[in-house]
């Protein structure tokens, strides 16, 4: 019984202790980037991404995975040979940890395909931004 009251403060610690705003502005940063892409806008992706992004790209289809830089994310976007799809964000979880870093686990379902994201995003200078995204997707059907 004393266990489960002390557990009992904690877990309210715990839940105070990220406003409805944080949790919001990841909200946010998340649905920018999943636009952005929908729209091949490259202004806003710069926007939402940490200046060491990365993409970690596992496929299923090809049995590989691919690690695409910031830069190379951004080019392929302008160039119109990634995103361009209409795709419904699906928040499925938010966890903060420390103020500081978040994970969010996002399904896209798209029109051309649905995509499974892991995104770890950083806040820094105040600014919450994608630090990852570790994704898979399925084409067509």
């Amino acid at each position: 019984m004393k266990n489960l009251l002390l557990l009992i403060p904690i877990g309210l610690i715990s839940l105070l202790a990220f406003t409805p705003s944080e949790v919001n502005s990841i909200r946010e940063v998340v649905e920018s980037y999943a636009q952005a892409g929908d729209n091949q806008d490259t202004k806003v992706m710069e926007a939402v991404l940490h200046e060491g992004f990365r993409v970690v790209w596992n496929d299923p289809a090809k049995n590989t995975v691919s690690l695409i830089s910031k830069a190379d994310y951004v080019q392929l976007l302008g160039a119109k040979k990634i995103g361009g799809d209409n795709r419904k964000v699906i928040i499925e979880s938010i966890d903060i940890s420390e103020g500081i870093n978040a994970s969010v686990r996002v399904v896209l379902d798209g029109e051309k395909g649905d995509f499974w994201n892991l995104l770890s995003l950083v806040k820094h200078e105040g600014k919450w931004l994608i630090a990852q995204d570790l994704v898979t997707a399925k084409f067509g059907g």
